[in-house]
């Protein structure tokens, strides 16, 4: 028989068939299933195919159900190349008293042979017997990963392409301007707009203080100046009066240019912020 090629684990397909479990075992077949499952995708392989691409075909299924199938590499590299498989892996759990047996078995589809196979017992406790199928499926990984772990991974074969007729000539379109990389990837806010945000936002607060200092001078003014009394013709009692309101020019001076630099600032913002 020639030279079976290696396959890659990056380009392996393993299809993993479902558990035959006899009457009385403590673990499930999905349960069997499912901690193969976990090992072998711990390898990277290209895909885990599972047994229910094959519910479809009766004669496959009628294949894989027969006894002693788990057995057999030549009927289980026919149903792995049924898939596309390049390896098989089936398992079977039985009962015998008080022991539990799990036997896992690995074939080459192409060279329909069998690759590697383990039997191991345990006591019927599910704890231990969930310890054995770990073991055996480390066992297996192992075994990959020594035998297909330094082969090269093949890029996928190029697809032929026929070259399509010319098409007619048509109506020739105006270009669209072409947008550089820069610009698309360009923030909107730049050092200049923050900049142009942060004057805004003084500008706006220095009005609101323009006006304050000028209503608090104006009211600090009315405590120093002394209330003069007049005594109305024809009445006794004294009217006190005295200046509710006083500004100076100093204080209007003040007012007027926190007020002025705050529109001012705040256009020079608005303008930095908005322009391109």
């Amino acid at each position: 028989m020639p030279a079976v090629p290696q396959i890659a684990l990056a380009n392996m397909k393993v299809l993993v068939l479902d558990w035959v479990v006899g009457e009385g075992a403590v673990l499930s077949g999905g349960v069997a299933k499912a901690i193969v499952t976990d090992h072998l995708a711990e390898l990277r392989v290209a895909q885990i195919l599972g047994a229910e691409s094959l519910q479809s075909v009766p004669s496959l299924v009628a294949m894989m159900q027969a006894p002693g199938a788990v057995d057999d590499p030549l009927t289980l590299a026919r149903l792995g190349a049924a898939l596309g498989a390049h390896k098989v892996v089936a398992g079977q759990l039985s009962v015998s008293g008080t022991w539990q047996t799990s036997t896992l078995h690995l074939v080459d589809v192409a060279a329909q042979r069998s690759d590697w196979r383990q039997t191991g017992a345990a006591d019927a406790s599910p704890v231990n017997v969930m310890a054995l199928l770990h073991d055996q499926a480390r066992g297996l990984a192992k075994f990959l990963q020594t035998t297909h772990g330094n082969v090269a991974p093949q890029a996928p074969a190029p697809v032929a392409t026929t070259a399509a007729p010319a098409p007619a000539p048509a109506a020739t379109a105006t270009p669209a301007a072409p947008t550089s990389e820069k610009d698309e990837a360009r923030p909107f806010f730049t050092g200049r707009r923050g900049a142009g945000a942060t004057l805004m936002g003084v500008g706006v607060a220095l009005i609101p203080v323009g006006i304050l200092a000028l209503v608090l001078a104006g009211a600090g003014h009315m405590v120093p100046v002394p209330q003069a009394a007049w005594v109305p013709p024809g009445e006794r009692a004294p009217r006190y009066f005295s200046q509710a309101f006083t500004l100076t020019w100093a204080d209007v001076l003040v007012s007027v240019g926190l007020v002025t630099a705050g529109v001012t600032l705040g256009w020079i913002g608005l303008l930095l912020t908005l322009l391109p």
